[in-house]
């Protein structure tokens, strides 16, 4: 094979890879919109975050009690999420709200049905991170 057979072979591999990333963003963005199975609301706790989650463990909810909850597999996760990426994301709260983060995942993050990057919370948006559906509730800071 030539150098520029290769070169091309290699061009048309990197763009189907791209493309299967981008319909595997798609396949969650529809997977999130179809979602049935609502997570459960949990009560507000006294402070920091309640989780009411939906992932392939089932539905369930979790409190953390800071001001910052780490979301991923990492064991310093506060919320362990099955199938997502080790530091996936993180929210934090300040005296003005809260934030969330995407770690730079070629899965994404969603809030409300948008793939993020950065934005502000309330209680009671619904957060997509791979397969998992989170619904957040702040208790006071």
């Amino acid at each position: 094979m030539s150098r520029e057979d290769l070169e091309s072979l290699a061009n048309e591999v990197f763009a189907l890879r791209r493309r299967v990333v981008e319909l595997e963003t798609e396949n969650r963005s529809l997977k999130m919109q179809l979602s049935r199975e609502a997570p459960p609301v949990p009560a507000t706790p006294e402070s920091g975050f309640a989780f009411g989650i939906v992932d392939a463990t089932g539905p369930r909810e979790v409190v953390v009690p800071g001001a910052i909850a780490k979301l991923g597999t990492a064991s310093s996760c506060h919320v362990k999420l099955p199938g997502a990426r080790w530091m996936h994301a993180a929210i934090e709260r300040t005296g003005q709200g809260a934030t969330i983060i995407d770690m730079g995942t070629a899965e994404g993050t969603w809030v409300n049905g948008q793939r993020i990057t950065k934005t502000t919370l309330s209680s009671g948006d619904r957060i997509g991170i791979c397969d998992a559906q989170l619904i957040v509730v702040f208790g006071r800071t």
